[in-house]
């Protein structure tokens, strides 16, 4: 399109994919404003892992020199018996991911991928508005079919913001999702499983690990370039009574628990943890649809998929989100193209999407197995061995392509 038909563009949630698609869509000439309801970027959050799917985008984005300092650039991720710390596998990391993908596999904290995205959007223009809590989402007027969607905010709903498109990204407990899609009942489903995250100081660092156990893992990895160690712990089938919701909540005690018969190595980090948050681990069900009838408005990132966590892509299928919708609105040669490329938009991001999801299900009963045959099985082929197909699906060689390859 030509410069008489620059979109105004309003993205709700200033995380991963909101603050990700305004970059996208800012550097191909758009006008993006996002809407925060917090009052500044949440600091909240541990560490997130990031695979060349992501690293590939956020390179294009101009922000790996900001990242990459305080980003891990690990040798390997090691799989364990959670008991004796036997290594029963690895994803080799570096340089294998760089030399095989052209871009590196990073481990980083939450809140330095999401300033980096933040200063990325507004040096490209993205205006940001915090505080900002969205009342409804108003896309279809009977009277005036080319009507803009309008956002409206606060409890009296006198705030009107008109654009062009609207895009959803507030995360699972999404009000845009409820807004645009009020008949449907898109509520986030809790799991009967529950998390634990805790952060440790440089000098309690170790290699990153997985330790798999019966119905449980622990996760730990070295963040904010090395300052923090970040420790990620899931019981499968553990309802985090008497709190069911996604809400964090302080227990120390609790996570202790979880892992007293485990590495003895984790027993020592566990007892040098100050402060250990719980949750919920919650799934939303895959949706029929993430844009509405006139194809204006649309869900990207846990809006649209959020899904149980075990195969690490929450940040950067959300990032991805964002990078293909710039992609398909780019494409455009008119207005009147927009609705048919954000529904295509929605039918290929679907069908990836799909796939990630299948991962990480498939990662949720392999990753957590009772001792026995099936596990003893499973424990044999996380190697990569000649004409064995692997357990763990990051070095599986058909699905590891798949996944790390993706070029929006």
């Amino acid at each position: 399109m030509d410069g008489d038909d620059r979109l105004t563009i309003a993205i709700i949630g200033a995380g991963m994919a909101g603050l990700g698609a305004a970059l996208a869509l800012a550097r191909i000439g758009h006008t993006v404003t996002v809407f925060e309801a917090d009052s500044g970027l949440n600091e909240t959050g541990g560490g997130l892992q990031l695979s060349p799917n992501c690293t590939r985008i956020l390179d294009d984005y101009g922000l790996t020199e900001e990242l990459s300092p305080n980003a891990m650039h690990l040798d390997a991720i090691k799989f364990r018996r959670y008991s004796s710390g036997e290594i029963i596998g690895q994803t080799n990391l570096r340089p294998h991911m760089m030399e095989r993908y052209g871009f590196p596999y990073w481990l980083v904290r939450r809140a330095d991928l999401q300033q980096a995205l933040f200063h990325g959007a507004k040096n490209a223009g993205v205006h940001v508005c915090f505080g900002q809590t969205i009342s409804a989402i108003e896309d279809e007027d009977e009277d005036d079919k080319r009507a803009r969607p309008r956002v409206r905010f606060g409890k009296a709903d006198h705030e009107i913001f008109e654009a062009d498109i609207v895009i959803g990204a507030d995360g699972v407990r999404s009000r845009c999702r409820k807004s645009m899609f009020p008949d449907s009942v898109l509520d986030p489903v809790p799991t009967n499983s529950c998390a634990y995250r805790a952060v440790l100081s440089a000098e309690a660092s170790v290699d990153s690990n997985a330790w798999l156990g019966p119905y449980r893992q622990l996760l730990g990895y070295p963040i904010r370039g090395g300052q923090d160690f970040n420790m990620v712990g899931v019981h499968l089938g553990r309802v985090a009574e008497p709190n069911k919701s996604s809400e964090m909540v302080e227990d120390l005690d609790g996570m202790r628990s979880e892992f007293n018969d485990f590495d003895p190595v984790v027993r020592q980090l566990l007892g040098m943890v100050e402060s250990a948050q719980r949750w919920q681990l919650q799934n939303l069900p895959p949706l029929d649809k993430w844009t509405t009838q006139s194809a204006r408005c649309l869900l990207i990132g846990d809006a649209a998929h959020a899904m149980v966590p075990f195969l690490a892509q929450g940040a950067s299928s959300a990032i991805e989100d964002g990078a293909s919708l710039a992609v398909h609105l780019a494409a455009c040669v008119s207005r009147d193209d927009i609705p048919g490329a954000i529904r295509a938009f929605e039918q290929h991001r679907q069908k990836r999407i799909a796939g990630i999801r299948e991962g990480a299900l498939y990662n949720e009963k392999i990753l957590h197995l009772p001792d026995g045959q099936e596990q003893a099985m499973r424990d044999k082929t996380m190697q990569v061995l000649p004409g064995v197909a692997c357990s763990n699906l990051w070095s599986h060689e058909g699905f590891s392509q798949w996944l790390f390859n993706y070029k929006v």
